[in-house]
């Protein structure tokens, strides 16, 4: 029997405002021995990211809004079109939203 080794391979960072029912998604990203320098083609990041935000909103069922911003890695406007693709809307000069239904 082959032992599976342990390797972290990237980082996700979020914080919880029950008051505000509110998810904050602070990072998650690939490390860059991982990750493909297009975000809107990296299966393996959309998988990380849907499984983050997946998780998360298990724990958390009361969550209405997630929020997250740029990630400094990624050209802003490929990274713009990356969130739209996972539901999220602009709301501020660096700030996206995302409603939960």
């Amino acid at each position: 029997m082959t032992k599976l080794q342990e390797r972290e391979i990237g980082n996700a960072q979020a914080w919880y405002y029950p008051a505000e029912k509110a998810l904050v998604l602070w990072e998650c990203y690939l490390f860059e021995s991982y990750a493909h320098k297009d975000p809107q083609n990296d299966p393996l990041l959309d998988t990380i990211w849907q499984g983050f935000e997946k998780t998360l909103l298990q724990e958390l069922p009361d969550t209405t809004k997630i929020y997250t911003t740029y990630e400094p890695i990624y050209d802003r406007l490929v990274y713009k079109t990356f969130l739209a693709k996972h539901g999220y809307r602009p709301i501020e000069k660096v700030a996206f939203v995302k409603e939960v239904t």
